[in-house]
């Protein structure tokens, strides 16, 4: 859950998707354990091309599943805060903003490479990717038609993208000169 306070909204990481993949990979592994450590099960022997598969196919998605998704499972602490002075983005290296509500015309829901984020469409975008381009460069995707200028992505969000659009726009419209 996000924490709300007088001084704005700070969201944490969303690790459901780390937990499942996580546990596909440790089934996998147990996958993996039996085919190899057995003849068979339940007097179905396993032929040499499930034991093949199992050592070529199984166990090297399992590690990558389970390489891949441990540190988002196990880091801890904000990774988006929300605040009167604009959006601050905290997961990425080194830390983006805090990008101000008034340089922010508004937010669209995204899929980027088939998962969800959260489309920061920006007022004047030359003049906030001059003032901020290094700055920014961790939310640049490739240079495609866009919808939006930044993404932040939205397994960093512990809410469900329309609440946290909802959230931001109602937080830009109060604390911008400019209203939608």
């Amino acid at each position: 859950m996000a924490e709300k306070s007088d001084y704005g909204i700070i969201y944490h990481r969303s690790k459901t998707g780390a937990y499942g993949a996580i546990g596909a990979a440790f089934a996998l592994f147990a996958f993996v354990f039996v085919v190899l450590t057995r003849d068979g099960v339940g007097g179905v022997p396993f032929s040499t091309d499930l034991r093949t598969m199992a050592v070529y196919l199984a166990l090297p998605f399992a590690v990558a599943l389970l390489l891949g998704h441990v540190h988002h499972a196990v880091s801890k602490g904000p990774t988006v805060v929300a605040s009167k002075d604009g959006i601050t983005v905290l997961y990425t290296k080194p830390p983006v903003g805090p990008i101000r509500w008034a340089e922010i015309k508004q937010f669209v829901p995204l899929r980027s490479n088939g998962r969800p984020c959260v489309g920061v469409v920006l007022d004047d975008v030359e003049h906030t990717f001059s003032l901020h381009r290094q700055d920014l460069v961790p939310l640049i995707r490739a240079a495609r038609r866009k919808r939006a200028h930044l993404r932040i992505s939205g397994k960093m969000l512990d809410e469900p993208l329309p609440t946290v659009i909802r959230e931001l726009e109602e937080m830009r419209q109060r604390y911008s000169w400019r209203r939608a």
